[in-house]
């Protein structure tokens, strides 16, 4: 699951100029359902 965590961290750093504001939300969810999961 480390994995996973370290490749959302990733794409969540990489620079995305064609990413909308409303993805970076999308990620956020995903990441809380991961964190959720986890715990």
């Amino acid at each position: 699951m480390e994995g996973i965590l370290t490749q959302l961290k990733k794409e969540t750093a990489a620079p995305q100029p064609k990413a909308r504001p409303a993805s970076r939300g999308h990620l956020l969810r995903v990441d809380m359902q991961i964190t959720r999961f986890l715990l």
